[in-house]
């Protein structure tokens, strides 16, 4: 669970259900020892998707939070290597849920980006 100011009732269930699906303890996100969690987490990193992502041929950003325990920089860099062209933009102070963390810099990092497309 986010544990930001805009965590609410809903970002828990959804969070929750994230943390379900993926088989990730609370616990886990919690621990003493957070490596473990990590190294766990970052086989999300492993998914067919990022086999994919060489064949995107358009303009393409990717924004992800700095304190994101789901998707972590790590992996959000290794996306941006693998997307020809990609733009990424890193998001301090903000988890999964970065739109909602830290909506006015989200909004400015695609704005920006949509203008800078030709």
């Amino acid at each position: 669970r986010d544990r930001l100011d805009s965590s609410n009732e809903y970002d828990y269930r959804i969070d929750t259900e994230v943390l379900k699906r993926y088989n990730i303890s609370p616990q886990m996100l919690q621990a003493a020892e957070p490596s473990y969690a990590m190294d766990y987490i970052e086989n999300l990193g492993s998914r067919t998707v990022f086999a994919q992502l060489k064949d995107l041929k358009v303009p393409t950003l990717i924004i992800n939070a700095i304190q994101d325990p789901i998707m972590t920089v790590k992996d959000a860099r290794k996306m941006a290597s693998l997307v020809p062209h990609a733009k990424l933009v890193l998001v301090d102070k903000a988890a999964h849920e970065v739109y909602k963390d830290q909506p006015l810099t989200t909004s400015k990092a695609v704005l920006e980006f949509m203008r800078s497309i030709k």
